[in-house]
């Protein structure tokens, strides 16, 4: 008689969304410990409004994905729910600021085109926007839990990334591309050993965030874009982008 696959222990399938979400904001926390939460104790200058700003939205994203999380795992669907239209918010403005961070920081360090925030320009507006596309399949699909949680926590792997290659040894592109590749290979297999399958959201996610992220950077290193992204953004250069600080 050939043997059966015992199933993980309850406690292990119910905590998995719990578990992810805690390494994610443990990431996030590590990576941007130096440059952003605790920069004051590593003789760092202040950092403007805008990326307070920005930082502050990031991180209420990673600690609303575990309230989340938490919620769920204790029975609280009604206050998830409810939890869920901040997160549409906080969504929206992650994309909208994503976009404007990234840009400003572009044109800021115009007209030197080979400096670092025209290289990472590519990236961040391709990770921000697959993120705001997969988060907005996440809430049309509410309703349907195992494939909406799933959808959160794929969107969420497109913006980790930042936090990911600012890990120390973590600070070039293929240690970035394999760390995401990583973490989120960990995520997929991790559930597909508690349902003993491979769920549709993750067979199709996964190569999607990995392969965004891969082709983005390959196409930040070609001349062609350090043209066009120097072009189109000399353009914008004595605009709004330009007033905002340093």
């Amino acid at each position: 008689m050939s043997p059966v696959a015992m199933p993980p222990p309850r406690n292990l399938r119910s905590k998995f969304f719990l578990w992810t979400s805690a390494a994610a904001l443990t990431i996030v926390f590590a990576g941007f410990a130096r440059s952003y939460y605790l920069h004051g104790l590593f003789g760092r200058p202040p950092l403007p409004l805008l990326l307070h700003l920005h930082g502050a939205v990031m991180s209420s994203w990673f600690a609303l994905l575990a309230v989340q999380s938490i919620l769920v795992a204790r029975g609280y669907p009604r206050l998830h729910r409810t939890l869920g239209w901040i997160g549409v918010g906080l969504a929206a403005i992650i994309v909208s600021l994503g976009l404007f961070v990234a840009i400003h920081a572009a044109v800021r360090d115009l007209p030197d085109p080979k400096l670092g925030s025209i290289f990472f320009l590519g990236a961040d507006i391709a990770m921000v926007l697959l993120f705001g596309g997969i988060f907005a399949a996440a809430v049309a699909v509410r309703r349907r839990s195992e494939t909406h949680k799933r959808l959160v926590l794929l969107a969420t792997l497109c913006i980790l990334p930042t936090a990911i290659g600012r890990l120390p040894g973590m600070g070039a592109v293929v240690p970035v591309i394999l760390g995401t590749a990583a973490v989120a290979m960990v995520c997929a297999g991790a559930d597909a050993w508690r349902h003993r399958r491979l769920h549709a959201v993750f067979a199709w996610g996964v190569p999607l965030v990995v392969g965004t992220l891969y082709l983005a950077f390959e196409a930040a290193q070609s001349q062609a874009w350090t043209n066009l992204a120097t072009h189109l953004l000399s353009s914008s250069r004595n605009k709004s982008w330009s007033c905002t600080g340093p």
